[in-house]
């Protein structure tokens, strides 16, 4: 419930906040205002170029020199008045991963920074098979044999689905 003084209206968020036309470094933002504002306070963490915020003039926006495989907050505020903002629309948003092309051969990728075992996360730019007879590939400790992470393949069916990076 809002309560404003007798005659004025309440400053309402953006009723749709939607991205879309994702890449690895450019999205298409749009929003439906709720009211009849003309200005909106548009904000991305990570910030973009070291900038984080934008005043808009318009209901869509397009973003560039956003970085691969990057999840990205956006909120948009409405603009009512002098210091008067609405509540955040908010949503978020993964860049897509870098095609390999054969120049990026050969191509290596340390796994160092991801938890280690079978519940273990790995980069989105990698997909696990959806076999459920095994939760492999998954990272694996230096207690591998290895000098670092590396991400361990095994299979207990006699053919199994090969999982390949998405890049």
């Amino acid at each position: 419930l809002s309560i404003s003084p007798s005659g004025t209206q309440p400053c309402i968020r953006p009723a749709t906040l939607n991205v879309s036309n994702i890449t690895a470094t450019t999205a298409d933002v749009s929003f439906t205002p709720f009211g009849t504002e003309t200005q909106w306070l548009g904000t991305i963490e990570p910030a973009i170029m070291g900038m984080n915020s934008i005043t808009l003039n318009d209901t869509t926006l397009s973003l560039m020199m956003l970085s691969p495989n990057t999840q990205y907050t956006i909120s948009v505020r409405a603009i009512c008045g002098e210091g008067d903002t609405s509540t955040a629309r908010t949503t978020s948003f993964r860049t897509s991963c870098v095609p390999l092309t054969m120049s990026d051969l050969p191509f290596a990728e340390n796994f160092n920074s991801y938890s280690t075992g079978s519940s273990a996360s790995i980069s989105p730019c990698w997909t696990k098979g959806t076999n459920s007879a095994t939760q492999y590939p998954y990272p694996a400790s230096t207690s591998m044999g290895e000098t670092s992470n590396a991400l361990y393949f095994y299979s207990s069916l006699p053919s199994s689905t090969t999982t390949t990076p998405t890049y």
